[in-house]
């Protein structure tokens, strides 16, 4: 059985997704400009800094990419502190591997402090070692970095570590250096969802519970 896992938050452990673009598309009609379809599939690969400077010069906004992330972080920090919760059945699956002695870490392209108040929230933050984001590391998903410092981390192997994700370039490059993927559908990736489910060791369809991942390994 499975030792060590790393978690993605947004549309893995968390039904958020719909959050990020609320924010970026609030943020610019503040400002009097109606953001172009598509907008949130540019820039959800990257991290958050990444993502602000990408508005800033896709809509060539005078203020600075931290004044653009402070905007977008503030609608969102709300809903993460007091809103956010699970998807299906994420909660048994925690429980379940904490009983196992699974050691768990977070990485996510979004922010540590609202993931971990998220989580704090829900009664589950010291089920995981760590929380890994793509800004405090450096780079996106698209780049092994973050997948590799959470195994560093747990002290293991990509070969032996488990990652729950649900976006399709987070899903290539942990394929891509050698990791196990739990593919689990989110309806913000519904688009990528038949690479995604064939890239996958263990696929989490839109109905299937998280307890699904057992039956797939026993």
């Amino acid at each position: 059985m499975m030792q060590y896992a790393i978690f993605d938050v947004d549309g893995t452990l968390l039904d958020s997704m719909f959050i990020w673009e609320e924010a970026v598309d609030r943020t610019l009609r503040q400002k009097g400009i109606v953001p172009e379809e598509g907008l949130i599939d540019a820039i959800m690969h990257m991290s958050m800094e990444e993502g602000a400077a990408y508005v800033k010069e896709r809509y060539r906004l005078p203020e600075s990419s931290e004044e653009i992330l402070t905007g977008i972080v503030a609608v969102v920090e709300q809903f993460y502190r007091e809103e956010a919760g699970f998807k299906k059945d994420v909660r048994a699956l925690l429980d379940e591997f904490k009983n196992r002695n699974v050691k768990m870490v977070v990485a996510t392209s979004g922010s540590a402090e609202l993931a971990g108040a998220a989580l704090e929230r829900l009664g589950v933050r010291d089920y995981f070692l760590r929380i890994f984001s793509c800004g405090e590391i450096g780079a996106g998903k698209t780049q092994p970095d973050i997948f590799l410092k959470a195994a560093e981390t747990l002290e293991s192997t990509p070969e032996e570590t488990w990652v729950f994700e649900d976006a399709i370039h987070a899903v290539r490059t942990a394929k891509r250096c050698g990791f196990k993927v739990t593919a689990i559908y989110d309806e913000s990736s519904k688009k990528d969802w038949e690479e995604i489910r064939s890239l996958g060791d263990v696929v989490l369809e839109e109905a299937d519970s998280y307890m699904k991942f057992f039956e797939e390994q026993e």
